[in-house]
């Protein structure tokens, strides 16, 4: 096995693991992303409720 086939083994491997990261990374950002999001719209609307149900219950 010769230098010359593994650095060409290493370029061919290397020039593909880029994409996959990349993939990898857009959906392990993006998918939570899309949940905190969504957490977030329900945990405003139970903070709202608890509020007012807060304020209600002060008077």
């Amino acid at each position: 096995m010769s230098w010359a086939n593994l650095s060409a083994g290493d370029t061919m491997v290397l020039g593909f693991i880029p994409p996959l990261l990349l993939l990898f990374f857009f959906f392990s950002i993006f998918s939570p992303l899309a949940k905190e999001s969504n957490n977030k719209k329900k945990d405003n609307n139970n903070k709202r409720r608890v509020h007012r149900l807060g304020f209600q219950g002060s008077k």
